[in-house]
């Protein structure tokens, strides 16, 4: 079973941040697949991999299949949650009709020792406006990968939410392609975890319009020894004059042992536009502390309250 190792550069703690996820697909795996009672399984069911250990997968739903989407209603749910020792991949394709106000909301639960992959592309017609979340929950022992791209053409509106949460190890890519004049695109990020999870987000800001915007805020809290790697590029093209890209990058550190990294990137070709980015990381305040924990509050108590005002994603739910 070495085929389906993960392929793991050895970069002492951050190994896992380098495994490539994209040779994870139907085609390299379809040949350790049985299929009975409908479902399929894998043969001899055992996957050798550094990050999870030896483990064994009871159920396996592949979805690779690419379906194309056209969004005409109003509201879109995706709500999935998998059983223990599964891998599970969604893969599907949406377009937004012309002058339509749409949202979609996806939402993943994964559980002990599985494995979970999404990989989708919206595109924005004319006129349109988009709110979309993707909001990610995992045990401890299973790992996520997803992958969304995002096309937006003239005078359409994109507001995403990411919201990363639990225990797992993730990897999220995604990215907003700007096409259209007048196109305006809102990222906002809420990375929450605790124990020893690792987060990996990265995303891709692409202008090859004039006129046209877009921000990015990503705001962190890290508990215990939850690292948090963040990798963010804005990109303008020559021809993308008027431009206005943002990127902003708040942590919390709620303990000693936690880890941010940030490596935001700015490639600019066009000398008529604002672009700008920044991070920031700080521990909670002990002034703040003081003052809760004298109003009745535990220390702990107060921390919590300190988090949950700093990455609330309340805006996200539906």
């Amino acid at each position: 079973m070495s085929e389906l190792a993960f392929p793991i550069a050895k970069k002492k703690d951050e190994f896992w941040r380098f495994a490539d996820f994209n040779s994870f697909s139907e085609k390299n795996i379809e040949k350790y697949l049985n299929k009975k009672n409908g479902i399929r399984v894998l043969k001899n069911s055992t996957l050798n991999d550094e990050s999870f250990g030896e483990k064994t997968f009871e159920k396996i739903e592949l979805d690779s299949e690419i379906k194309d989407l056209e969004i005409i209603a109003e509201k879109i749910f995706f709500v999935d949650a998998n059983v223990k020792k599964s891998f599970s991949q969604k893969v599907f394709n949406a377009e937004i009709k012309e002058n339509l106000k749409a949202q979609i909301y996806v939402s993943n639960t994964v559980l002990d020792e599985s494995f979970f992959q999404l990989e989708s592309e919206i595109v924005l017609k004319k006129n349109s406006e988009l709110k979309f979340t993707i909001i990610s929950d995992g045990e401890k022992n299973s790992l996520i990968y997803k992958k969304v791209n995002f096309v937006l053409e003239e005078n359409s509106k994109l507001e995403l939410f990411v919201v990363e949460i639990g225990d797992a190890k993730s990897r999220v890519e995604f990215s907003v392609k700007v096409l259209g004049k007048n196109a305006d695109a809102k990222i906002n990020a809420i990375v929450s975890c605790a124990n020893e999870s690792f987060k990996d987000l990265r995303s891709s800001q692409i202008h090859n319009c004039e006129s046209s915007q877009s921000n990015l805020d990503l705001k962190c809290v890290l508990k215990d020894s939850a690292k948090c790697v963040f990798t963010g590029l804005v990109n303008v093209s020559k021809d993308s004059s008027d431009t206005k890209a943002n990127q902003s990058c708040g942590c919390l550190l709620m303990s000693e042992k936690a880890t941010i990294c940030a490596s935001p990137i700015l490639e600019i070709e066009c000398m008529d536009v604002e672009c700008a980015h920044g991070c920031a990381v700080s521990m909670p305040e002990k002034e703040q502390i003081f003052y809760m924990r004298s109003r009745g509050l535990s220390e702990e108590q107060a921390k919590d309250l300190i988090a949950e005002g700093f990455a609330s994603f309340e805006k996200a739910l539906p």
